[in-house]
């Protein structure tokens, strides 16, 4: 007779390992809910005390003497207007043309181009415009079967023959704005049970934020079998 394979049990990490993981995770996710915070209040900062200090002079040389609380919100109503014609501009066919041409500008910059392309591609990730668009979050087998991936149902469409396909964008991590157009069947397609938000907080954590009610959708890729 042959003699069985002795089965050792598998390695379980102590109570210290799992200690420093969940530290570890938790100041991870710390990080990665006040980043894009701190970037937001900094800029912010950084519009207030520009306008603040370039119209405080014409604002208290007419109405002097006036309030500091007064001049501050003089100050922000009008970064406000500023912040709405610019975007109103750059909504626009010829405000787009402008800023594209000083983004090619830019981008020529050897040490310029990186400081604008990777705050451009931060705010973007967060921003992702083109949320509103997508229909649905769903769990598809890419790029190989027994792998999953996040979808973002972006439409749907029938063949000839009746049958049903979904068309999405598969993002990348951790940066959601880039990745793959796929057009699936819909018997390979899954609800993922997670929203949008949920999808890009966990795509760009690189999982870290995974929500909990991901994981009741997986039982319909499990295999038949146990892998052994």
């Amino acid at each position: 007779m042959e003699a069985e394979a002795v089965k050792t049990p598998a390695h379980k990490p102590g109570a210290w390992a799992r200690f420093r993981t969940h530290i570890r995770n938790r100041l991870i996710s710390g990080i990665l809910v006040l980043f894009p915070v701190g970037i937001t209040y900094l800029v912010l900062k950084f519009l207030f005390n520009l306008a603040s200090g370039l119209l405080k002079p014409m604002i208290e040389q007419p109405l002097e003497p006036l309030p500091d609380w007064a001049v501050a919100l003089i100050s922000l109503v009008a970064l406000g207007v500023l912040l709405y014609v610019v975007g109103f501009f750059v909504g626009q066919v010829f405000g787009r043309r402008l800023v594209a041409f000083g983004e090619r500008l830019l981008l020529k910059v050897p040490i310029l181009k990186t400081v604008y392309g990777a705050s451009k591609q931060t705010v973007e990730v967060f921003a992702m415009t083109d949320r509103d668009k997508f229909e649905s979050v769903v769990l598809v087998e890419f790029p190989r079967p027994g792998v999953l991936m996040l979808g973002f149902v972006s439409g749907t469409f029938r063949d000839p023959s009746g049958n049903l396909y979904y068309r999405m964008f598969i993002p990348t991590a951790p940066n959601p704005t880039s990745g793959f157009m796929a057009i699936i069947h819909e018997q390979e397609v899954k609800p993922a049970g997670i929203t949008l938000e949920e999808a890009i907080k966990m795509i760009v954590s690189g999982g870290l934020l995974g929500p909990e009610t991901l994981g009741q959708q997986l039982g319909a890729f499990a295999p038949d079998k146990p892998v052994t």
